[in-house]
C-alpha cells in the first residue's frame, strides 16, 4: 500500500489558496516537470517573493498598537506552550475590531464636543 499518491492529493487541495495566491500575484506559470513523472509538484517559494500592498501596509500602521498587543499576547502564550498561529489568527480580529472601535468612539466624542462648544453662545457679564 503506498501513500504516495494520497500525499499529493492532500498537499494540492490545502494549499489551494495558497497557490492561487501565488498565481494571481506573478502571472507566472510554472515551469513543465524536468524528470517527465505526472505527479511532480513545483515548490519554489523561496524563489518567490511577495510584498504587500498599500493597503495591507495602511492595515498594519493604522492598528499597530493592536499589533503590538497582540505581539505581546502570542509571546506570552507561547511560553505556556499554545500554538502561536492559533493564538495570532484568534486574537487579531477581536485587537483589532477592538482598537477601531475605540478609535471611532475618540473621533465621535471630539467631534460632538466640538459641535457642542460652537453651538454655545458666549455670555459676557
Amino acid at each position: 500500500m503506498s501513500y504516495s499518491p494520497f500525499d499529493v492529493k492532500l498537499a494540492t487541495h490545502r494549499c489551494w489558496f495558497c497557490c492561487l495566491i501565488r498565481y494571481a500575484i506573478t502571472l507566472e506559470p510554472d515551469p513543465p516537470c524536468q524528470d517527465g513523472s505526472e505527479n511532480c509538484v513545483g515548490w519554489d517559494l523561496r524563489a518567490r517573493r511577495v510584498t504587500p500592498g498599500l493597503l495591507d501596509r495602511l492595515l498594519i500602521f493604522s492598528s499597530l498598537p493592536a499589533f503590538l498587543a497582540g505581539t505581546a499576547i502570542v509571546a506570552g502564550f507561547s511560553k505556556l506552550g499554545v500554538d502561536e498561529v492559533l493564538t495570532f489568527m484568534v486574537c487579531m480580529p477581536i485587537l483589532i475590531f477592538c482598537w477601531y472601535y475605540f478609535v471611532g468612539w475618540l473621533i465621535d466624542r471630539w467631534s460632538f464636543r466640538r459641535k457642542q462648544a460652537k453651538s454655545v453662545p458666549l455670555k459676557i457679564a
